[in-house]
């Protein structure tokens, strides 16, 4: 019997159907690059010169652009033939917001935006990636263009360049909805044995529907980000779930083959900040709490096929 995590692909379709799925991913695709790559070079790179002229402008103008392409994104995406289903605190996401979610494939940042057209605001919208998608043509300019975060995942190089980037969030006071996946990565085959085996070193049980979080990187930018009740620059903090009905694309492969997910669930939960404890290991065990209450609902999910909302 399969683990969890090593499931890619549960419905088996027609040769027709199948290649019509394939066609419309591959078109949908080809269009969101096309349109960020010309957009990172004809639009966004003239802009370059303003960041020396007058900062405010330039910026604004590429949050602008990003906000039309992902909301463009978002349509494109609701067009496929996965159902998405929302549950939980749908209100509107305050201005200033730290998301969490679990990772369970390569793509959860690209479904994602889909829930953020619903209760977010594009134009704010900021991930946490790792670094080496900063180098993809068009899909990781146009970040860059509005400040996400890109990471080594090697702290002693991550924490410098993070503390750079926060204080600009900070000093700039915009708004931002920031999105980190404290797992570090998606689940899959090998990471699985990776987190239960710090759960054996660490008195935690083991998980089977998500990693186990790793709690430095965001204990240092909540710390940043919310000093104290008196210095916050965050208003609340977000934790997503995100779950798969049908076909698990794991990675970006699966899904251009044809294989779309039935239906793409998620789950919202917003915690004000005087909920947040204060000091690191009460915020450390916070963290872990949320953590096992997901993995608890994934399993419900999963293994009994309850929604997120029941």
């Amino acid at each position: 019997m399969k683990k969890h995590c090593e499931i890619d692909i549960v419905e088996e379709k027609n040769f027709w159907s199948l290649l019509a799925c394939r066609i419309q991913v591959i078109t949908t695709l080809t269009v969101m690059f096309l349109t960020t790559t010309l957009g990172s070079i004809y639009f966004h790179f003239t802009w370059i010169p303003f960041i020396y002229i007058y900062q405010p402008l330039q910026m604004a103008i590429c949050e602008l652009a990003i906000k039309a392409w992902l909301n463009f994104c978002s349509i494109l995406l609701f067009s496929l033939k996965s159902k998405y289903v929302f549950s939980g605190d749908l209100s509107p996401l305050p201005q200033r917001t730290l998301l969490i979610m679990n990772h369970r494939t390569m793509l959860d940042w690209m479904f994602y935006w889909c829930l953020i057209d619903k209760i977010g605001n594009a134009a704010s919208n900021k991930i946490v990636l790792k670094k080496q998608f900063r180098n993809w043509p068009g899909f990781g300019w146009a970040p860059q263009m509005t400040t996400f975060i890109f990471l080594k995942r090697v702290w002693e190089e991550d924490k410098e360049y993070l503390q750079n980037i926060l204080s600009y969030y900070t000093r700039s006071k915009k708004s931002y909805q920031l999105l980190m996946f404290p797992e570090g990565t998606n689940l899959h085959p090998v990471t699985a044995p990776k987190s239960n085996k710090f759960a054996h070193e660490n008195n935690l049980p083991e998980y089977e529907y998500s990693l186990h979080p790793r709690a430095t990187g965001f204990l240092y930018i909540l710390d940043k980000l919310h000093p104290s009740v008196e210095q916050s620059h965050v208003d609340s903090i977000v934790d997503i779930t995100i779950g798969f009905k049908g076909n698990i694309p794991l990675y970006p492969g699966v899904l251009i083959s044809g294989y779309l997910p039935e239906e793409i669930h998620f789950h919202v939960k917003q915690y004000k900040m005087s909920e947040i404890p204060s000091s690191d290991e009460e915020r450390e065990n916070w963290l872990r709490e949320v953590w096992r209450e997901k993995e608890e609902r994934l399993k419900r999910f999963y293994e009994h096929g309850y929604s997120f909302g029941h």
